[in-house]
């Protein structure tokens, strides 16, 4: 046998012996995650995001305001040891830029989202748009609201949840 075929088979069992104790690792996270009973009450599921996108608003000023965004985050989901679900939680980075009439808003948007399976979810974060007019729009503080989507309590300057929008935007873009 040459140096290089007992290296080759040397290397085909370490392969092997990796590749059943991977098995057996996969076949134990699988009857942990398929049997309620078996699941931890214990650290989150962890799942990072990123979604990019863009489009034409027509509709809140009365002319297009062409919007490109990325939303990057990551969400965090506890159970309980029967497999419900007894905690979500968000943490996201939204960004945006919005062009029309040859004029550029930014805007950035921090936020978590707590839901902690109650009959509601609190909103905390800050998001600031700033316009071409050196002005800014920004809501920030936190905000309660039930699964309807019913305000329950509401601290801080929220002028789009006022319905702000248009008022505070368009003018600066036209």
């Amino acid at each position: 046998m040459t140096v290089r075929n007992a290296s080759s088979q040397r290397f085909m069992r370490r392969l092997a012996t990796g590749s059943a104790t991977l098995l057996v690792g996969v076949a134990a996270s699988l009857v942990m995650t398929l049997v309620p009973g078996l699941a931890q009450a214990s650290g989150p599921q962890i799942e990072r995001y990123r979604d990019v996108g863009s489009f034409v608003d027509k509709k809140l000023c009365g002319f297009p305001v062409h919007v490109s965004y990325q939303d990057v985050g990551t969400l965090y989901r506890w159970y309980d040891a029967d497999g419900n679900l007894t905690l979500f939680v968000k943490h996201s980075v939204f960004t945006e830029v919005a062009r029309a009439n040859g004029k550029v808003a930014t805007g950035v948007d921090r936020e978590k989202l707590v839901d902690a399976q109650q009959g509601h979810d609190v909103l905390t974060g800050s998001w600031i748009f700033f316009l071409p007019d050196g002005s800014h729009i920004q809501n920030a503080g936190r905000i309660q609201f039930s699964y309807s989507g019913h305000v329950q309590s509401e601290h801080g300057p929220h002028p789009i949840e006022e319905g702000r929008m248009a008022e505070l935007f368009c003018p600066p873009m036209s």
